[in-house]
């Protein structure tokens, strides 16, 4: 097959692949039988299984892309032709990787160093361990190599590599919002202490700074905000915070220079007022360039305040790991000489 596509000048996608999908100009030819909705983020997996399931999240959750590439075992096209044609692409602003084996590692680096100065890209690479190495042989055919050593060259790149799809989601979740930091100093306003320290145990682990509140914020919320919140970042604003008060901790830390971004939380209570809560930091949010994330725990309470942060664009999450391991600094990567 490769040498008769070669004779008559065909390149093609495969063996063994979802297919391609190319949302603005209507061309699906996969087998997959969601919707996929049209945006600026590009999708490249060797696993049909993994595309057809972020495309079924992604529908779900408003996330649209701009192409959708499932190159299976990669016989001709690999992962640096497609880099360098994505890392040109103007209808494309991020790009979603799932990698089980490299098989030109000198192109595939060159393509992803020249991809990383244009646009944002996040990584899932399996095959870390011995098993997952002959499953990845299995399944695509794709040589494994040390994973230590090209861990290394990915962070050289710039790169963020994350371990889980769930990780891939939230990334993609972030990347739709384009979130653009200046810093990674985060401050972390809640009405539970227990989540807070959590999200701050994670952001500690992670390498993100908790963010120093300056004498001039506290002393702002100390006039706005009841005598037993916490004095400190995390923001602890008590069990029964109202609308006002989130809007109140929110603004005040955009509004500081010691922070960069902010990630707003929200357990449901007796006295919460989820919704409400959820506009206030909406409409706090427009008026920062600053990145604003969201947590609001639970499900059936919090559920129409999760839905006005995707209207509004605002990265939203249930659990505070994700929402931590999103902030776009927490992985502080640069490219070297290297690149």
């Amino acid at each position: 097959m490769k040498a008769g596509a070669k004779k008559h000048g065909i390149r093609f996608i495969g063996p063994n692949c979802l297919g391609i999908q190319r949302l603005a100009i209507g061309l699906n030819a996969t087998f997959s039988q969601g919707a996929t909705l049209s945006g600026d983020l590009a999708l490249v997996s060797q696993s049909g299984a993994i595309c057809t399931a972020m495309l079924d999240w992604a529908e779900t959750n408003g996330i649209g892309f701009s192409s959708v590439i499932s190159t299976g075992a990669s016989a001709d096209l690999d992962f640096g032709e497609i880099l360098d044609y994505l890392a040109y692409d103007t209808q494309t602003r991020g790009i979603l990787l799932y990698i089980e084996g490299i098989r030109d590692a000198r192109r595939f680096m060159s393509a992803l160093c020249a991809t990383f100065r244009f646009k944002p890209a996040v990584m899932v690479k399996v095959g870390r361990h011995e098993a997952g190495s002959k499953a990845v042989q299995s399944h695509t055919g794709a040589l494994v190599g040390s994973d230590a050593v090209f861990d290394a060259l990915v962070r050289r790149a710039g790169v963020v590599r994350v371990n889980t799809i769930l990780q891939l989601f939230a990334s993609a979740r972030a990347l739709s919002t384009h979130i653009k930091p200046t810093g990674n100093r985060l401050a972390i306003v809640t009405n539970g202490g227990g989540p807070g320290v959590m999200a701050t145990d994670l952001a500690v682990d992670l390498g993100v700074r908790m963010a120093e509140l300056s004498p001039a914020t506290i002393e702002t919320l100390n006039g706005m905000l009841p005598p037993s919140w916490s004095q400190a970042n995390p923001l602890d604003i008590i069990g029964d915070a109202t609308a006002e008060r989130y809007r109140v901790a929110v603004d005040a830390c955009l509004r500081d220079d010691n922070v960069d971004g902010v990630l707003a939380m929200l357990t449901p209570q007796a006295m919460t007022r989820p919704t409400e809560a959820a506009q206030a930091v909406v409409e706090v949010a427009k008026t920062s360039s600053k990145p604003v994330l969201t947590c609001w725990m639970g499900e059936a309470q919090v559920h129409a305040g999760r839905r006005l942060f995707k209207q509004a664009g605002i990265p939203y999450f249930t659990t505070p790991e994700p929402a931590v391991e999103v902030f776009p600094s927490s992985q502080p990567f640069t490219r070297t000489s290297a690149c």
